[in-house]
């Protein structure tokens, strides 16, 4: 692309590199237009005599096609293209679900010269129309080889997508003493009921289990069996008290019923104590205490995305720790600014 200095006359099918004002500071003529005879004369009556211009050069790809071809390219299920002027083409949402950005391909566009293509962040839960994100080539155009680099990049590789959230049958398990389990499932229960609703799905069943036997982990292992009984899709586990290790007696038994955790603790305070298991295909996630609340934590994160079928596995949940860092909540018995153990995270 030229981008030069000219004398008036010569600027004809060229492109109006900047805004061109009048005396009151009124904007005239806008950056970006072809211009023509009408507005060299516009020009001659502002007592212009040079202007910077842009010109493209054989091969190059102005910018709005550039923008264009780049979002066919960056965008999968999900999402739709929207607008296609001064070089900035929008992928909107077409439906509620869980987004998902191919990080490495973003940021392979983005070293491109004169392309910019930035998103939501990645995993997050969107709404339909919602813009998710927004392409802009920066320049007036650029060249074959940088829309080959694109082609490369983004071909067959969607950058920005959406699983769809559909309704889900959701279950709750409560375990501990007979005499708390009431209060278990008063505490849990609704702010659950709560997040799950809000992303389009129910509480369609809820289970007790007394724990306080001789084997609980057996106790626990029979109710887990009854599910495969069951239309489920996930099942949440409230327990008396967080799940603290793999030996523990939730993931003991959900081995017992044939199950497999994938991990247990998140790097994500307040969350810490989070479980994430598998039995066959349904998937189990272990609630921290941290879920009584409303205020966002790791049940946030994690929720969305095994609701859009997502199976989830440790290295999925090892990365939130960057930005794992979350406001404290009081329902936490032993939150950050006091000494102990948070046995409750």
């Amino acid at each position: 692309m030229k981008f030069e200095n000219r004398a008036i006359q010569d600027t004809n099918g060229a492109i109006m590199a900047h805004n061109i004002s009048d005396e009151d500071g009124n904007r005239v003529l806008r950056k970006g237009i072809q211009i023509s005879p009408q507005e060299i004369n516009t020009l001659r009556r502002l007592g212009r005599r040079f202007i910077y211009v842009a010109e493209l050069e054989e091969g190059d790809v102005g910018e709005a096609d550039a923008a264009r071809r780049t979002a066919e390219l960056a965008h999968g299920d999900g999402v739709r293209l929207v607008g296609a002027a001064t070089g900035r083409t929008n992928l909107l949402a077409e439906t509620a679900g869980v987004l998902h950005v191919d990080v490495e391909g973003l940021q392979a566009l983005n070293t491109l010269p004169g392309v910019t293509l930035s998103t939501l962040r990645d995993r997050s839960v969107v709404s339909p129309r919602r813009m998710v994100a927004s392409i802009k080539i920066i320049p007036y155009g650029i060249s074959a080889e940088t829309m080959h680099a694109i082609e490369a990049i983004a071909t067959g590789r969607p950058i920005v997508s959406i699983q769809r959230l559909d309704a889900k049958r959701v279950h709750l398990m409560f375990l501990g003493a007979a005499a708390i389990l009431g209060k278990l499932e008063h505490d849990f229960k609704a702010p659950l009921e709560k997040r799950v609703k809000d992303l389009g799905s129910a509480i369609s069943a809820t289970h007790q289990v007394v724990t306080d036997v001789d084997d609980p982990a057996a106790a626990i292992t029979v109710a887990l069996n009854r599910l495969s009984e069951m239309p489920v899709d996930l099942l949440i586990m409230a327990g008396e008290t967080a799940i603290m290790d793999p030996r523990d007696v939730i993931p003991t038994a959900i081995e017992a019923a044939g199950g497999q955790v994938e991990t247990i603790g998140a790097p994500v305070d307040p969350g810490n104590l989070l479980m994430i298991a598998y039995l066959d295909n349904l998937p189990i996630l272990g609630a921290p205490g941290c879920a009584r609340s409303p205020k966002e934590n790791v049940i946030d994160w994690v929720l969305p995305r095994l609701l859009s079928g997502e199976h989830l596995r440790r290295s999925d949940i090892t990365s939130l720790g960057h930005g794992g860092l979350l406001e404290d909540i009081k329902e936490r018995p032993f939150p950050r600014s006091k000494a102990g153990r948070e046995q409750d995270a």
